[in-house]
């Protein structure tokens, strides 16, 4: 692996704890459910990719992210 590509891995996982951790403090969700909340997302398939650059962005922005991304879901069920 290269230096680039742990760098990458490095800020992902970084990233994706510090979501977690917002979503078991700011809603409540048990570790379980942060963890399929986040890396059952399409925000995290977004994460992954290194061209989107959404790994750098910061715990917040990203959880906005999945708001929206949650909040569409919850309005296309109910339809």
């Amino acid at each position: 692996m290269t230096q680039e590509q742990n760098d990458f891995r490095f800020l992902l996982e970084n990233l994706a704890r510090e979501v977690i951790e917002l979503l078991i403090q700011e809603r409540g969700l048990t570790m379980l459910m942060a963890f399929d909340t986040l890396y059952g997302s399409n925000t995290f398939r977004k994460m992954e990719r290194t061209r989107t650059g959404l790994y750098y962005q910061s715990s917040r922005y990203v959880m906005e992210l999945l708001s929206e991304e949650n909040s569409v879901r919850h309005d296309q069920a109910q339809k």
